[in-house]
């Protein structure tokens, strides 16, 4: 059991941060979002109102690093669902596929450079997902399609004092549609590339003028991209059912109340990873070779019974034979209560999330057993926030005091065949955690406002090891013997050219890896923030800011051998100085945000290979800073160009001696899934048709440089920079009821890596990767009544 108690705040980084921003010509970050003044009448901009501090303000009045999106904003620019946000958000980091997770849905996001890539649910996010205020724990599952959606709102940097633990690299916060006052709603039809065929509607049905309903549903059909050559499979493919109810309910002017229940599920035939590369020579692919009768084990010899680089079969196909699979079904229900007392409003947000998930997976796509995997996984979460607000001082004092309750249950059944026996993984988890947090904003003068906040969090942290060996389970530990100039196993008595370890110990099935019981973790934190906003004018604002936040520690579920008893690591800290503005120029034809951070990142959670498992260590420090700089132009009513620029430079200041003897990571090594730049950018143009309506012209780019996806900086499953084209054409009609989308994503074919994972320099030999989809078409069709 370990305690950590950490209460550090000082400002000594604001002078560094201040600095750093020398260059105050590029002072860059908050995001922009741009809206329509009226629909089929040109472009404008508007105020847009946000909930990032937890009460509903102007975008450009709140003093942070925010990026908000209708979503008519999105679908225009083609992001249909939550991965999709990188293509419009510089230095934001989103894939659907944790490569060792063979689930569709099992969300990677960073953002400034922190993140996390594992999907166990004895690991924690980085980045904090919520739906309509309430947090979703898991990472499988955070993959999200985007219906029934008002808004979504990017916040970068530490959230630990509103939002807490595990938004050590910011929040994404969604906001699904209230029931509204009038009857009508929706109906969308989309047919596209890949037999793709997407039907979505939504209806309002007010009950009385207090008591209004709202009901959605939709259906998402397309074909996989990638073909699985031995049984004719498509992966990658879409087949997914969503439904959504909402009661908006007012029983008197002060109190008003709003219950949802969603449910969702998917059943698609396989993560479209395929085969990377195979270290021939390695143990795994060696043993195999042999036993499949290989003539020459540990070489390219284009023979069918030697496992080598032979199966590579490109981005789009795969030689597995291991079924796959990426199934999910999910449910969950809120209720949030508002109560405005006069002098003060109480919030209450109590939240229940019920998901089943199953994913298996061929990490080596070949038809050899050198390594699969399949997750047969629950989770559950109950929630309880409570909010007190007010004004004092004659309005001069904002303040805000809450109540945070979490609990969590989930079981990890892992399956795991590899060259050397079966076994399993994983075991049950169980989590909770409580917060009392408080902020205040002080208005010194009209112009000066001080926000101080601060947040205390207790967790305890529980994991019950269920694992061991399911089969006779060889697990290779040591050298091998030498036999001319080949090399013995000493299990099966095979030669091979070589076997970087041989040796091996033999684990009887039904052995378990751990002692039965369960293990526990307790941890406290503080984490305060303090912001500092000076408005200029009534067209410009800019601000300085300290916050804190730390991400959870948890247990290494993902063990490979028998062992004295289940590792745990810390939690990881990040403080983050920043300085932003935010303007509205030209007449406020232009709005144009940005902010420069700095980043003290320690206690990092590295995921290194041990043996072949990935494991998660405490073992470094590292300083990250950058820039985004973002706007929306509209130089006349019919032309707008958005776009974004972000840079991210993580450095490691400190590693772990165990670490650096490993080999595989130098303090020279870049931070995965950071890319040093990010960029975007999309022109629209609208026509007027008069009687016939508007036609409206759009193309999008978005750019992202090079970037590694594992801490080793394997360069065979890294991406090189890249950029995405997309263009559209919407017409709408003059009452604004219907709208015509044709649609062209990823317009010059571009073909590139979303996701990697790599076991090259360990015995398992393997490597494998997933690319975007190829050029797609689309054509969607909504008509509002």
């Amino acid at each position: 059991m370990n305690k950590h108690l950490r209460t550090p705040f000082a400002l000594k980084g604001v002078a560094k941060a201040f600095a750093y921003s020398s260059a105050a010509a590029i002072l860059a970050t908050p995001i922009t979002s741009f809206a329509e003044t009226a629909k089929g009448k040109g472009f404008g901009i508007e105020e847009v109102v946000v909930t990032a501090r937890k009460r509903e303000e102007n975008l450009q009045d709140t003093p942070l690093s925010v990026a908000a999106f209708t979503a008519n904003d999105m679908k225009v620019r083609q992001i249909h669902s939550s991965d999709q946000l990188s293509q419009i958000t510089p230095n934001l980091q989103f894939s659907s596929q944790a490569p060792s997770s063979g689930s569709n849905a099992s969300s990677q996001i960073f953002i400034r450079g922190i993140g996390q890539t594992e999907f166990l649910p004895s690991t924690d996010p980085g980045v904090g997902l919520y739906i309509d205020g309430v947090y979703l724990a898991r990472s499988v599952g955070g993959t999200l399609d985007f219906a029934d959606i008002e808004r979504i709102e990017v916040l970068r940097g530490p959230q630990g004092t509103l939002f807490g633990r595990n938004t050590i690299g910011g929040a994404i916060n969604i906001h699904t549609k209230k029931p509204s006052e009038e009857f009508g709603g929706e109906v969308e039809v989309k047919v596209g590339s890949d037999s793709q065929l997407e039907v979505m509607a939504d209806i309002n049905l007010p009950i009385s003028e207090n008591l209004l309903t709202k009901f959605s549903i939709g259906k998402r059909d397309r074909d996989g991209y990638v073909k699985r050559l031995v049984d004719g499979d498509d992966l990658g493919d879409d087949d997914t059912f969503g439904a959504r109810a909402a009661i908006l309910w007012t029983p008197t002017d002060d109190v008003q109340v709003f219950w949802s229940a969603d449910y969702n599920k998917e059943e698609e035939n396989g993560s479209p990873q395929v085969f990377n590369s195979i270290s021939s020579g390695n143990l795994f692919a060696s043993v195999s070779s042999a036993r499949a009768g290989c003539p020459a084990p540990g070489t390219e010899l284009a023979d069918p019974r030697c496992a080598n680089n032979q199966w590579n079969a490109g981005p789009f196909a795969s030689n597995g034979t291991f079924p796959v699979a990426s199934e999910l079904e999910g449910w969950g229900t809120q209720l949030t209560i508002d109560w405005d007392l006069d002098w003060m409003t109480v919030k209450s947000i109590t939240a229940y999330r019920d998901m089943d998930w199953f994913a298996s997976r061929d990490a080596d796509n070949t038809p050899f057993t050198i390594l699969h995997t399949q997750n047969d996984d629950t989770a559950d979460q109950l929630s309880q926030e409570i909010q007190f607000a007010g004004t004092a001082m004659e309005d001069k004092l904002n303040w805000l005091v809450g109540l945070y309750y979490f609990e969590e249950e989930a079981t990890d059944d892992y399956y795991v065949p590899i060259t050397f026996g079966d076994f399993k993984t994983g075991g049950d988890v169980d989590n909770d955690t409580s917060a009392l947090f408080a902020q205040v904003t002080y208005d010194a003068t009209d112009a000066l406002s001080i926000t101080f906040g601060i947040r205390y969090s207790e967790e305890t942290k529980r994991f019950t090891p269920d694992q061991g060996a399911l089969t006779t389970y060889v697990f290779p530990v040591g050298p091998s013997e030498k036999v001319g100039d080949m090399y013995l196993h000493p299990v099966t008595g095979e030669l091979f050219p070589t076997i970087p370890s041989g040796t091996a110990a033999i684990v009887p099935a039904g052995t378990p890896f751990y002692p039965a019981g369960e293990v526990e973790t307790d941890v406290e934190e503080t984490t305060p923030m303090l912001n500092i906003a000076y408005r200029w004018s009534d067209d410009l604002m800019t601000y300085i800011s300290y916050s804190e936040g730390f991400k959870s520690g948890g247990f290494n579920a993902r063990n490979v051998k028998p062992g004295a008893q289940i590792r745990e690591f810390d939690p990881e800290f990040a403080d983050t100085y920043e300085i932003g503005f935010k303007a509205d120029l030209l007449d406020n034809t232009l709005r144009l945000n940005g902010a420069v951070f700095y980043t003290e990142y320690t206690d990092l959670q590295f995921i290194i290979r041990e043996d072949f498992s990935p494991n998660t260590f405490n073992a470094g420090e590292a300083i990250i800073e950058g820039f985004e700089l973002e706007w929306t132009w509209v130089p006349t009513p019919e032309l707008q160009i958005v776009g974004g620029v972000g840079y991210t430079d993580g450095d490691y200041e400190e590693l772990s001696p165990e670490l650096l003897a490993e080999g595989s990571v130098s303090l020279n090594n870049q931070m995965p899934h950071v890319p040093d730049w990010s960029a975007n950018m999309g022109v629209a143009y609208s026509i007027d048709l008069g009687e016939n309506g508007t036609l409206t012209p759009r193309v999008d780019w978005s750019y992202r440089s090079k970037l590694y996806f594992n801490t080793d900086n394997t360069e065979a499953i890294s991406q090189n920079g890249y950029s995405i084209w997309n263009a559209a054409l919407t017409w709408e009609s003059p009452d604004e009821n219907w709208q015509v989308i044709g649609a062209v994503s990823n317009l010059d074919d571009e073909i590139y890596r979303v996701a990697g994972n790599s076991s090259l320099t360990a015995s398992a030999s393997y490597a494998e990767s997933t690319y975007a989809r190829e050029r797609e078409y689309s054509l969607t069709v909504r008509y509002s009544y």
